[in-house]
């Protein structure tokens, strides 16, 4: 049975992204169609440099605030920056954007504790596949509706509408109750997790896998637009919602089940041969299946990585590790985001095809470790 906050919780997310994503979604485009691509990509890195600064600092400010409060808080500065490109200023969105990966620290450290504090350990999959559903149901009719009403608008219109969304997200979380942090962490948290070889070894997997999201948000976009044009970038784009809607639920609860490691194998293999596809994106074959075999195992990692992180950790380090993990995940989009602007060209498939197989190839010991050898050589983080 799932518990009610994490329902609650859910469908705030599910208002929350439904915005977002539609509209980062068609960011990179957007700016491009203005002959202002370099903007498009420096709204989003701004957004991941200040998520990836601030998510070690707002952990011990959100722990004593609550994790309610902090979610709540964050929620609002969303709607703010999706309403600051309806004015088309320069200054007020890169503003906004920085304002917003302020935000997103307290949002997704909220959430990611949040879940994990009210998750039976048996059931950590399952719950974290149940909120990964309705974020990605969210994100599908953004992404889907927003490319629709820009046909009948334009870019700032659809964006004055999908302002109000996360609004209504706000207003879910005020109705989920309060959980109490009895050892918030302290500052110097921050000095023990960049000394654990072990953390960061393993946190390795949050970057793969957020790199793999820079790429969607990114480069994939205008490569879809040159290969197949604007109205696919909303078909195509949407598997990366789709799938983990149709799927997530199912492979969380079935990592419950077999295991986290061979799920995380399987997002690895898969991730690598659609890098092998795309990089022969020429072809609108290779294209389609490449993003669908990508989706697919980004419908993997999903779910599995907050499980996995709930394996490893106990109730004093849940929010330093969560707080790594989205250092690791905002400097994973930060770096594929960068290397998309400086390449602009297939080679960024290459690239991050070696980064993935060096990511395995340091995770491979921890991974053969037992759960309990590793929650233990992160007992002091």
């Amino acid at each position: 049975m799932i518990n009610k906050n994490v329902k609650i919780l859910s469908l705030a997310f599910l208002f929350i992204f439904l915005a977002y994503d539609g509209v980062q979604q068609y960011t990179t485009a957007f700016f491009s169609d203005l002959g202002m691509v370099e903007m498009g990509f420096r709204v989003l890195l701004i957004v991941y440099l200040f998520f990836a600064f601030f998510s070690p600092l707002v952990v011990p400010l959100a722990s004593r605030f609550g994790l309610k409060r902090a979610m709540v808080f964050g929620s609002f500065f969303y709607a703010l920056f999706i309403f600051s490109l309806v004015f088309g200023q320069e200054l007020l969105i890169y503003f906004s954007a920085s304002l917003l990966g302020i935000a997103a620290a307290l949002l997704w450290m909220g959430q990611q504790s949040y879940l994990i504090r009210l998750s039976d350990k048996r059931f950590y999959g399952k719950n974290s596949g149940f909120l990964t559903l309705f974020f990605h149901l969210g994100a599908t009719i953004g992404v889907l509706s927003f490319g629709v009403l820009t046909k009948f608008f334009n870019f700032e219109g659809a964006s004055l509408l999908f302002g109000f969304f996360p609004l209504l997200g706000m207003f879910f979380l005020l109705r989920i109750d309060e959980v109490k942090i009895l050892n918030p962490p302290s500052f110097g948290f921050f000095k023990k997790i960049i000394t654990n070889i072990q953390a960061l070894r393993i946190f390795s997997i949050w970057f793969v896998s957020m790199f793999v999201l820079g790429l969607i948000i990114g480069f994939l976009p205008l490569e879809i637009k040159e290969v197949l044009g604007t109205p696919h970038i909303g078909v195509l784009g949407s598997l990366f919602f789709v799938i983990p809607l149709i799927l997530s639920y199912f492979w969380g609860n079935l990592s419950d089940k077999i295991g986290r490691n061979p799920m995380i194998f399987i997002f690895y293999i898969l991730a690598g041969f659609s890098l092998i596809l795309l990089f022969f994106s020429r072809q609108p074959l290779f294209l389609i299946s490449g993003v669908f075999i990508l989706a697919l195992s980004y419908s993997i990692i999903r779910p599995v990585a907050p499980a996995f992180l709930g394996d490893i950790s106990t109730k004093d380090n849940l929010e330093s590790l969560t707080a790594l993990s989205f250092m690791a995940s905002s400097s994973g989009v930060l770096s594929s985001l960068f290397i998309s602007l400086i390449l602009q060209t297939k080679m960024i498939y290459l690239v991050s095809l070696g980064i993935l197989f060096t990511s395995l190839l340091i995770l491979i010991p921890v991974l053969k470790s037992d759960i309990n050898h590793i929650r233990k050589n992160l007992e002091d983080v």
